[in-house]
């Protein structure tokens, strides 16, 4: 599965999620929220974009005190 595929997958789960809610008991309901975080979650680490090997490099040198 790729990283599109993948996040598309979460939204629509994230969906159904919203759409079954209101008809769920309220112990259900608290374990499709947990459920649903966990998407969220899932979902903000697909979306961030990734570093190429020199944005990689520059964070590292910007995140290095240097001594003057």
């Amino acid at each position: 599965m790729d990283k599109n595929k993948a996040i598309a997958y979460f939204e629509k789960v994230i969906r159904d999620t919203d759409q079954v809610l209101p008809h769920c008991s309220e112990a259900l309901r608290a374990e499709l929220l947990e459920q649903r975080g966990h998407y969220e979650l899932a979902l903000e680490a697909l979306r961030k974009p990734e570093l190429t090997g020199t944005q990689e490099a520059l964070l590292r040198i910007a995140q290095k005190p240097r001594g003057f």
